[in-house]
Parts: C-alpha cells; structure tokens; sequence
C-alpha cells in the first residue's frame, strides 16, 4: 500500500471521536441513573403496597372472627368463670376494643399498664391509635370427648376429657363451646394429654373463681385456646416505626417495618332497637357501646426506610384529612380499608 495512504487519524479527528464518546457514555449513564431511580421507587412502593396488604390480611381474619363462640353464635351468653372476669386481659366478652390517640403520649380511654397482669401495649407511639382484639388464636378446635362425675354428667366437674393433642398446657385460657353454651376458664392443669383440670385455688393468675362451668360438654363440645392481642405502633430495633402485636403478656413482636401511623374509626349501629346497620363511624373515645360495633375502618401510613431518601425533594402527602410537607425525603402511601366483623352482622 503506498506510504500515503497509511497516514492515520490527525489530533482533531481524535479530540472529536473522544467528545462523541464521551457523549453517548453521558448518555448511557444518565439513562441508566433514571432506569435505577425507577427500579427503586418502584421497588419501595410495590414494597410499601405488600407490608399494608399483608397487616389487612391479618387484621380481617381475625375482626372476621371476633366474637366467635362455635357454633352457639354470638347470641350466646358468655359464662366468664376467671377471677376478675372484666379485668383487660380476660374480658372475652368485649372482643374488640379501642384505645384513641389524644396526644403525644396519651389515649382515650387510658391505657392499661403495659406490665403483669394488666397485658397492655408496651412502648407504644403517641399519635396512633391502638386496637385491642380478644378470642381465639386461631388453632383448630380440640374435642371434648367427657366431663366425668359420679353418675351423669355434672357441669360442676373439675375436670373434661379431650381428645389427645399437645397444643394445650398448664395455665391456658380456654373456651368450652357447643351449640347452646359458651364457658371461659384457666387449665389449672394438664395432664396425660387428655385430661384438662380447672380447679379452683391454681397458682397461676388469674385463676378460677369456680370450677362450675355452667353447662355440661359431655361428648358435646370443643376446646379453644383464647388471647388479649394488642396492635400498635412502635419503633424496632432498628429505630424504624413498626406494627408490633403483643399476645398476653408475652414480649411484643413485630410485624411489619414501615408503618408510620394507625387511625382507626369503627362503625356502629346507633339505632334504638338494634337492626344490625351501621349509623356512623367514630372514634374510639366516642364508642359507648363497644357490642354495637359492626364494622372496623383502619387507615395505614407506610413510610419507606430512613436510609432509603429516594425522592429529590420532599413529598406532600395528605393523610387522615390533613395534607403534610416533611422535611425528609422519604416515600409515604396511605393505604385505607373497612373490615366487617361478620359475627355480629
């Protein structure tokens, strides 16, 4: 090839092949930084969106069963026989209860003492409302097979005989039910795994205060473990506002990161008699009759996480009536649903 034609590339045709790469790699980047903001705001979302469908799901399954006494039905007078059968943690006859946030660390009514054996939310967050729900925890009833006395059956046995299983143990709260009798008592004990004791005189609290359980569940009947569940909000141990679900006076558990707030209204039937219609939704603090309540409205505020600042700049949103400019930059999403407590429909 002649000498001429092998003279190469001059320093301006270079300085422009560079500027054009430099170019499309701006480009390239810029549109990948985009693709990336978007993946990742819409991760968060779709994140968000999840953690509020999974508390929905948890908080419908059991206001569904609130109230729940077998097949008797809710129109079933409750025998409570523990001893302080109205304290918190054993009013089984209120199933659902609420607790209205009236300031930075109060509520309407007040709230019960987070230690033994009041039961109630431990290091709640002020502002939030809290909801407290009673009944079974959600195992499948145990049979019970005898309720031997001398003679017939007597309902004044210390004793029932049940199926044999390993759910139940010594100090449990339990419900007896049928189709005509409901009967709350404490297993004083337990023994060959079938054979539930609930004598007077236990040590474990509350205790019977009889061993009458007013009905006879002779080969006529179900066992079901009975709990106090609170719901609130609080922060982890990662200083993140969270759901946590205190079950007795078992330690609080989390279950969910990212909520920010609760706000609850319940629906209730003001009419006088009764027609199982809801008239109006109020707050907790102005529910006077808490067996006409029909209907549970619970509104979440997910927030992502304090080191997700995703967003450029602060993001209005507006949430129980109220339009909000933080001064961070972090997603919040509100997330609203209406749950029937089925039972008393």
């Amino acid at each position: 090839m002649p000498p001429k034609s092998c003279q190469g590339a001059t320093l301006v045709e270079l300085m422009i092949a560079l500027t054009l790469g430099l170019l499309l790699t701006g480009v390239v980047g810029y549109a990948y930084l985009g693709s990336r903001a978007a993946f990742r705001t819409t991760d968060t979302l779709s994140r968000m969106q999840e953690n509020a469908r999974f508390i929905f799901e948890v908080l419908t399954r059991e206001l569904r069963m609130a109230g729940y006494l077998g097949c008797a039905g809710s129109a079933t007078p409750l025998t409570n026989t523990l001893n302080n059968p109205s304290a918190f943690p054993w009013n089984f006859g209120q199933p659902i209860q609420g607790y209205e946030a009236i300031g930075p660390s109060n509520w309407s009514p007040a709230l019960p003492s987070s230690a033994s054996p009041d039961f109630g939310p431990s290091n709640p967050w002020g502002g939030r409302d809290i909801i407290i729900l009673r009944g079974m925890l959600g195992d499948d009833g145990i049979r019970i097979i005898g309720q031997p006395s001398i003679g017939t059956c007597s309902s004044t046995s210390a004793d029932l005989k049940v199926t044999a299983n390993t759910l139940l143990k010594d100090g449990d709260i339990v419900l007896a039910t049928n189709c005509q009798h409901a009967t709350v008592f404490q297993i004083a004990n337990f023994n060959n795994l079938d054979n539930v004791v609930h004598n007077t005189g236990n040590s474990v609290s509350p205790g019977n205060s009889t061993k009458d359980l007013g009905a006879c569940y002779n080969n006529n009947g179900e066992l079901v473990r009975l709990s106090t569940r609170s719901y609130y909000i609080r922060a982890n141990p990662a200083s993140e506002p969270a759901l946590y679900r205190r079950v007795g006076a078992d330690d609080a558990e989390e279950l969910v990161e990212g909520v920010e707030n609760l706000q609850i209204t319940y629906g209730v039937d003001t009419s006088a008699p009764a027609d199982k219609t809801v008239d109006a939704y109020v707050k907790a603090d102005a529910v006077t009759d808490w067996s006409r309540v029909l209907t549970v409205r619970i509104s979440l505020l997910m927030v992502s996480r304090s080191d997700e600042s995703i967003a450029t700049a602060p993001q209005s949103y507006t949430y129980n009536g109220a339009t909000t400019t933080p001064a961070d930059r972090l997603l919040r999403k509100a997330f609203t649903t209406t749950i029937a407590v089925r039972n008393r429909l």
